[in-house]
């Protein structure tokens, strides 16, 4: 099995395989997603058999109500923010 680690300058340790968004989108109406973490551009989680996963992702207005449709369990995480200084 090939595992792919996504690089954008950032620590994508323990995200899983790289897949297309397409192929997510897929999965999820498969059924065969369990969980989801969206990111500002990066789509990371665990389909059913217990595989990691992750994506990078455009802006999909229609995504949150697609996983909802399908059962899928999902959280947001903030963008990096820097602490305001004063």
């Amino acid at each position: 099995m090939l595992f792919v680690q996504i690089i954008d300058g950032g620590n994508r340790a323990g995200q899983g395989e790289g897949i297309a968004y397409s192929d997510f989108l897929t999965r999820v109406d498969e059924g065969t997603v369990k969980s989801v973490m969206i990111g500002k551009d990066i789509v990371s989680g665990e389909l059913t058999n217990g595989e990691k996963f992750g994506t990078y992702a455009p802006q999909d207005v229609q995504l949150v109500d697609r996983l909802k449709e399908k059962g899928v369990a999902f959280s947001a995480r903030a963008p990096n923010s820097r602490p305001a200084s004063g």
